[in-house]
């Protein structure tokens, strides 16, 4: 059975609140630690990180983060340092870094290390503000195929610089994180995004510049304008586009379809996943079935497994949705979970992942992921 231990400090003086992360893993886990992830908030310093647990730890492998906010058992907190670490031995690990985001070298990498491996039970990603999601999306395609239990964290620029951490370097680009035999490993979404209002079809789709010209044979914008009536040209003007994002149907579910802008021919312009030709409906979070949602998805978890580590990687849409009912999520979350299990994670941009029904990868804002660990 593989050995965790989780910290969390918000000291205002970045060296003092390192020390003491570092300490309670080192009481907690005092034998060799072979995998830490750490997740941190400006304006603690990646120098200062390293330098201090690369020394006190002295993890096999290291991989270092900085997020927007984090999340630490069931409360959101934006400043502070959250660590996680997996005792050397019980889980085996591999990192992997990329400067750029060429699909060809991303395959590369990819194989190269599943080959050094021999084989993977999950891979937890994150993609720097200057990699193109799309390069990373086809890059992994041709690398994984269609055997992918990854989830990959996206973050877009910010005011403050993204920084990653992996072992004895600190950069931005693509990192990967390979983890093998051990730990029993499951990974859910959890949505509380539903349809509503009539489905429709995607009639006419420019997939290479990610524009929808046409639903149901009219100008795509129509589908908010007939829903919103009166209060468009305000949601136009203030981009409320996040509100109401489009679905695309799979199977008995919708991925999501994030609206980035309505442009002048009122074209939708999108992140995501979209063919020509499939059928969508709006989308809009809600708060009473998503709590019915969390319980089944958490319940359905604990079916499979006892899990003792739960590493949640959420969306700051859908913080921005939830607002004060984010916390409530996440408190359910380790309210169910129980006690015995430790609940820790941090808010992403996007995630890019595999999508378990349509067994395709995609792109989605809003969503939350549970990464459970036995």
């Amino acid at each position: 059975m593989a050995r965790f231990a989780t910290a969390y400090s918000d000291k205002l003086i970045e060296e003092d609140a390192v020390k003491e992360v570092s300490l309670k893993i080192k009481r907690l886990l005092p034998r060799s630690i072979g995998l830490t992830f750490v997740f941190f908030t400006s304006p603690y310093r990646p120098t200062i990180i390293q330098r201090i647990m690369s020394v006190t730890l002295t993890p096999e492998n290291f991989v270092g983060i900085e997020v927007p906010a984090l999340i630490y058992e069931g409360k959101i907190s934006e400043r502070g340092i959250v660590v996680v670490c997996i005792s050397a031995g019980s889980v085996g690990s591999e990192v992997s870094f990329i400067k750029e985001d060429k699909p060809e070298e991303i395959e590369i990498v990819i194989r190269r290390a599943i080959q050094k491996l021999k084989t993977f039970s999950f891979s937890l990603g994150f993609l720097a503000p200057s990699i193109n999601p799309y390069n990373y999306l086809a890059g992994t395609k041709f690398g994984l195929g269609k055997n992918a239990n990854i989830v990959t964290a996206g973050f877009e620029p910010r005011r403050s610089e993204h920084a990653q951490i992996f072992n004895t370097n600190i950069g931005a680009g693509v990192l990967y994180v390979w983890m093998t035999q051990g730990a029993l490993l499951h990974w859910e979404k959890v949505s509380g995004f539903f349809p509503v209002g009539r489905p429709f079809t995607f009639t006419k789709v420019d997939v290479k510049r990610k524009v929808i010209l046409e639903i149901d044979n009219h100008p795509a914008a129509g589908i908010y304008k007939r829903y919103l009536e009166e209060k468009f040209e305000i949601f136009k003007k203030k981009k409320f586009f996040y509100i109401f994002p489009l679905g695309v149907k799979a199977e008995k579910t919708h991925r999501l379809l994030n609206i980035v802008n309505i442009l002048e021919d009122d074209s939708l312009h999108y992140i995501g996943e979209l063919k020509e030709g499939e059928e969508g409906t709006l989308m809009v979070i809600n708060e009473e079935a998503l709590k019915e949602d969390t319980e089944r998805i958490v319940n359905s978890i604990k079916t499979k497994m006892n899990p003792r580590l739960v590493i949640v990687v959420s969306s700051l849409l859908r913080r921005q949705l939830l607002k004060n009912e984010s916390a409530v999520e996440l408190a359910l979350i380790k309210e169910l979970m129980g006690q015995e299990t430790e609940v820790v994670g941090f808010y992403t941009d996007y995630q890019v992942v595999f999508d378990k029904t349509i067994k395709e990868f995609i792109i989605e804002k809003g969503n939350l992921y549970l990464i459970s660990l036995e």
